[in-house]
């Protein structure tokens, strides 16, 4: 009585109550194969002359997107025979059962989108659902010559199970859509029972697991209804936006704000905007939506987001243009003002050595002892010299050439580590790889800037990074040491920035 009141709510009120609904609908026809496998047969692969003809009819309803409802109706009968094993013919039973199924099921198609204007040619399915079937086994088992399978047959006549059963089915296949309407198809589905009498044998047979039955059909089908999922008044295939109502103007899409602008395709689709700015708004008008602007009331420039440009120093050169926007220049500067940061009389922008005062004739760079070859062309740039020693005087003694270079000094930029110029330390390096009997050692210096352990780390860094450079040229680690001494030993005052620069320094004593 379960199994019957059951069977009238799955397959009548469900389908009447999908009826009712304005859905795309489908039906058709299916036939093909039935087959079985269970006590009389040896694999689970079917037995060409064990299938019979397979007849069904389907209704299908498309629910959302790529899932649809099905009801099924299909009849067929099943049937085996140990003839046709030559090993079971002494028990030679054999079997005929006619199947009438009724079942739902869910078909996925996963290749198929609600909305599409142009459904898939070829759509592949799975599918599943629960169902119920009758069953009416004839068995012949009389045949067998086997006495001791007489209790067993006895048993399986006596305990045949009611003929109303349920099954789980699924199954995959495909569809070829012919045209909008008409589609072929082809489909395998198992049924998964809860029985072993499908063939009216178990005890005498393998009662250890239940029978199945499957079947293979081609298919008819015919589209008919047409499907609004929305309720906007545009079917479903020609609906862009088929899960929300919309306007005929946006193909079936909502336009939330009312700009005239679908919100698919509206970045800000609840605030009204423009098409220029993809439907979002530009309360200023510069170009810049407002949700990218900085300033979204003033109009401004794309490259300061959206905010108009700034002056800083008021010399008439946005700074966005003006590579010294804190300081007051002309225009034809750019915006910076002439700076001689040497006071060599020469701007730096032509001077060579901008950091060290300088002679014209030399590009603005120095010639210390005054012999005519700048300093960088000069390998004694403190003592006067010939050219053709180049910058040096003749036949200097090592003692000389190093208590010359004793007296100069590497000139750091405040707060760094960082050498500017190897000149001095390449000389020394010279030295050094010419007389090899002498050692050095390295002092770092800092001007009176900061508190004392941070002068004494940055002095120390100071005579580390010259030691690492002479290192890297290869002069043994032996020969050299190096030491920081902080701020405590200037050679000029700390109160001005060109007294502090001398103080910033790393000397070398060469001796041996």
């Amino acid at each position: 009585m379960r199994i019957a009141g059951y069977s009238v709510f799955l397959f009548c009120f469900i389908p009447t109550l999908l009826i009712a609904q304005s859905q795309i609908w489908e039906g058709g026809v299916y036939t093909g194969g039935i087959n079985y496998t269970g006590d009389l047969v040896r694999t689970s692969l079917p037995n060409p002359k064990e299938t019979n003809t397979w007849l069904g009819f389907y209704l299908s309803r498309h629910l959302k997107e790529n899932l649809y409802l099905q009801a099924h109706l299909g009849t067929g009968e099943i049937s085996g025979d140990d003839r046709n094993y030559a090993d079971r013919k002494l028990r030679s039973f054999y079997f005929t059962t006619q199947i009438t199924e009724v079942y739902l099921n869910l078909q996925w198609h996963p290749f198929f989108k609600t909305g599409q204007k142009s459904l898939p040619f070829f759509s592949p399915y799975g599918f599943g659902g629960l169902g119920l079937f009758h069953l009416s086994p004839k068995a012949t088992l009389n045949r067998a010559k086997l006495p001791d399978l007489r209790d067993a047959i006895a048993f399986d006549q006596s305990n045949l199970p009611g003929k109303i059963q349920p099954c789980l089915p699924f199954g995959a296949g495909f569809e070829v859509k012919l045209n909008s309407k008409i589609q072929l198809g082809l489909e395998a589905g198992f049924r998964l029972t809860f029985t072993d009498y499908l063939d009216g044998v178990s005890h005498a047979g393998n009662p250890e697991g239940n029978d199945w039955y499957g079947t293979l059909g081609l298919k008819f089908g015919y589209k008919f209804g047409k499907s609004d999922l929305d309720k906007d008044g545009i079917v479903d295939y020609k609906d862009a936006c088929p899960n929300q109502p919309g306007l005929a103007t946006h193909n079936g899409c909502p336009d939330t704000d009312g700009d005239g602008i679908a919100d698919i395709n509206d970045i800000c689709p609840n605030v009204p905007g423009t098409r220029q700015m993809g439907g979002c708004p530009d309360r200023d008008n510069d170009g810049i939506a407002d949700q990218d602007d900085i300033c979204p009331d003033i109009a401004g420039l794309i490259q300061l987001r959206g905010c108009p440009p700034i002056d800083t120093d008021g010399d008439g050169i946005a700074d966005t243009d003006d590579p010294c926007p804190l300081h007051p220049g002309p225009v034809e500067r750019l915006g910076c003002p002439p700076t001689d940061s040497d006071e060599d009389g020469l701007l730096d922008e032509d001077d060579k050595c901008p950091g060290e005062y300088g002679l014209a004739i030399f590009d603005g760079c120095p010639d210390t002892d005054g012999d005519g070859i700048e300093d960088a062309q000069d390998k004694c740039p403190t003592l006067f010299g010939l050219y053709s020693q180049q910058g040096c005087p003749l036949q200097i003694r090592p003692e000389d050439e190093a208590a010359m270079l004793n007296r100069q000094m590497v000139i750091f930029p405040s707060g760094t580590a960082e050498i500017e110029r190897y000149s001095l330390l390449d000389n020394i390096l010279d030295f050094l790889k010419t007389y090899p009997n002498y050692q050095l050692l390295i002092k770092g210096y800092s001007d009176i800037e900061g508190n004392n352990t941070e002068n004494l780390q940055l002095s120390t860094r100071r005579a580390r990074a010259c030691y690492d450079y002479l290192r890297s040229q290869g002069i043994p680690s032996g020969r050299m040491e190096f030491k920081g001494y902080g701020s405590g030993y200037p050679i000029s005052e700390n109160t001005s920035e060109k007294g502090r620069q001398q103080n910033r320094r790393v000397e070398f004593q060469l001796f041996r």
